[in-house]
């Protein structure tokens, strides 16, 4: 088990202990990500629950799926081995998730989990918890924003004004983040008077003339990157001073993104210079 995969166990233990739990559950694709240190990803995107659950009790930890995807679970990650027992139940039994974690932490156990339908919801918790990141997180996430860099660039790159369709430059994109086995969790991409008029100018196949936007969140191994991306056909394009001239911003919001300030504070001086 590599250093990057060992990283979250103490601090989401560290969690129970505080609040005197028998058991923390974590149900929410982010978190099952984030404690496993990338072993699961969602086979649902769209899905608010994982089809793997991560139960850490004192001592021990494992991971309850189905029966489905406990043989992937095993074969490509080895997650026992890796120090987690692996529970699988009936895919057709809706409630055997909560039945197998019942068996595991046993019945009137004080649980804590990241889901507002059993135990005690500690959600704000555990994500206070994943925003401070590790030594060898902090090394994933550097490494993610390359990525991400390099896959925005290339995207931005292959648009061809008056020629491709903003669905192309999102294929392109999302091509190239999965390669790297990224996952774009929010992409946006659009153009032209959607782009200067809308917030979210989402895809919609239409062919970008004069200017294109591209925006994406990207997750590995439960670690988050959002960058954008803009581009311009002409150097008469209104966008570039107005990008000039919020330039002042974007230097004040990453003079405060340095260690140590909360995330607040990069928020509150964005407030602030607006």
């Amino acid at each position: 088990m590599d250093e990057r995969r060992c990283a979250a166990l103490p601090r989401a233990q560290a969690l129970r202990e505080r609040a005197g739990a028998d058991a923390l559950v974590l149900t929410r694709p982010g978190s099952v990500n984030w404690v496993t240190g990338g072993v699961s990803d969602p086979v649902d995107v769209t899905a608010p629950r994982d089809v793997v659950w991560a139960v850490l009790t004192e001592g021990s930890r494992a991971l309850v799926t189905t029966r489905i995807e406990a043989p992937r679970l095993a074969h490509d990650f080895d997650v026992e081995a890796s120090g987690w027992d692996l529970v699988g139940v009936p895919w057709y039994r809706p409630e055997g998730m909560v039945e197998a974690v019942t068996s595991l932490v046993g019945e009137g156990a004080h649980v804590l989990s990241d889901s507002s339908e059993f135990g005690e919801d500690v959600s704000d918790q555990i994500v206070l918890t994943r925003m401070v990141l590790s030594a060898p997180e902090r090394d994933e996430v550097r490494d993610l924003g390359h990525d991400v860099a390099v896959a925005l660039d290339g995207a931005v790159a292959s648009w061809v004004p008056g020629q491709s369709r903003d669905t192309e430059v999102a294929g392109e994109l999302a091509r190239a983040l999965f390669r790297v086995g990224a996952l774009p969790v929010c992409l946006i991409v659009g153009g032209d008077e959607r782009l200067r008029n809308l917030r979210h100018p989402l895809s919609v196949g239409e062919v970008v003339r004069e200017a294109v936007m591209a925006v994406v969140v990207a997750r590995r191994g439960g670690l988050h990157v959002a960058a954008t991306r803009l581009a311009v056909a002409s150097e008469a394009d209104p966008i570039i001073p107005l990008t000039r001239e919020l330039a002042s911003v974007d230097d004040a919001v990453r003079a405060a993104c340095v260690p140590g300030n909360p995330w607040g504070s990069a928020v509150e001086k964005d407030s602030a210079m607006r």
